[in-house]
């Protein structure tokens, strides 16, 4: 499906930087902590700018548009309701701006929809995101002389964890883009398909086992997705590529995965057999337990934002 036409379509040096911004938005949200916040108050900053020195003629929003902007708007008014039904107090009025946070997409979402060329800029975006992410792990790797990435990864450049969650994330998103670079070129599905290897390649190497269970589940639905999309020799395709990159990076001493793998699984075992686990899986249990116990103590408003710290 092409891009619409937008009547007041952004011209000259406004629609090169906001395209700029959003080309450059993966690969910093990746490779540089706090970058996405930057990256998001200048989108939103443009997009409110752009609002108040706009032409006259504007394309109205559609129904499907209003409905998307109305449900960010609906989001933020019930995390208000929770904090004012709840325990009012400092934390929960310091975790309320989380949620009002959500509120700058409505300004980005209002420039963002007048770039022209905006899914050729959104898709390269992507897959240039998944292809650095995979290539700094990899030099990560060959240059840290520890065995394992997780402990030490990204020294002060970014957050490990937040690391193999969004690697994990864009590479699977990468996929989305093969349908429009085909249209243009056969060669062109090169990148996105790098941008699906390397970004898994680099969520392996991150070491996040949260990341790693996910994978099963992503990869059910896309190829549920390429089931509807594309030929049986593709899902296939799709399917051995990430087999062998997961073996690979299981049997590669120095990416760490087996060592973390094979952790996982011992204290998986000792969950089930009742005894004591050390480390992030244990506390998720806790934090499961907890959330049960609120919720089943006001399951109608739940705790409010901030309550039961």
């Amino acid at each position: 499906m092409s891009t619409p036409v937008i009547r007041d379509a952004l011209q000259g040096i406004r629609a090169w930087l906001v395209a700029a911004v959003i080309l450059l938005f993966p690969v910093a949200t990746l490779l540089l902590e706090r970058a996405a916040t930057v990256a998001l108050l200048l989108l939103a900053l443009l997009g409110i700018l752009f609002a108040l020195t706009g032409e006259a003629a504007r394309t109205p929003l559609s129904r499907d548009e209003k409905l998307l902007l109305f449900s960010v708007a609906f989001l933020v008014g019930v995390a208000i309701l929770s904090y004012l039904l709840g325990d009012i107090n400092y934390l929960g009025f310091k975790k309320l701006g989380r949620y009002l946070r959500f509120l700058l997409l409505i300004p980005i979402y209002l420039v963002v929809r007048r770039l022209p060329d905006g899914e050729a800029v959104w898709w390269s975006g992507l897959a240039l995101g998944g292809i650095a992410a995979g290539l700094f792990s990899l030099y990560v790797m060959v240059m840290d002389s520890a065995s394992t990435l997780h402990a030490e990864l990204f020294h002060g450049i970014t957050e490990p964890i937040l690391f193999g969650y969004l690697s994990l994330a864009v590479a699977f998103m990468c996929v989305g883009g093969l349908e429009f670079f085909r249209r243009h070129s056969r060669w062109l599905v090169i990148l996105p398909a790098a941008g699906f290897v390397f970004g898994c390649v680099a969520a392996f190497l991150s070491g996040v086992r949260g990341a790693w269970v996910a994978v099963p589940g992503l990869t059910v639905l896309l190829f549920w997705y390429l089931a509807r999309e594309r030929s049986p020799r593709s899902r296939w395709l799709m399917l051995a590529g990430l087999s062998a990159l997961a073996v690979l990076a299981y049997v590669i001493p120095q990416t760490g995965v087996a060592e973390r793998f094979n952790a996982l699984c011992a204290d998986i075992m000792n969950l089930i057999r009742g005894e004591p686990v050390a480390g992030l899986l244990s506390q998720r249990v806790e934090l499961a337990r907890i959330a049960l116990v609120a919720f089943f103590r006001d399951p109608l408003f739940g705790a409010g934002v901030g309550g039961f710290a």
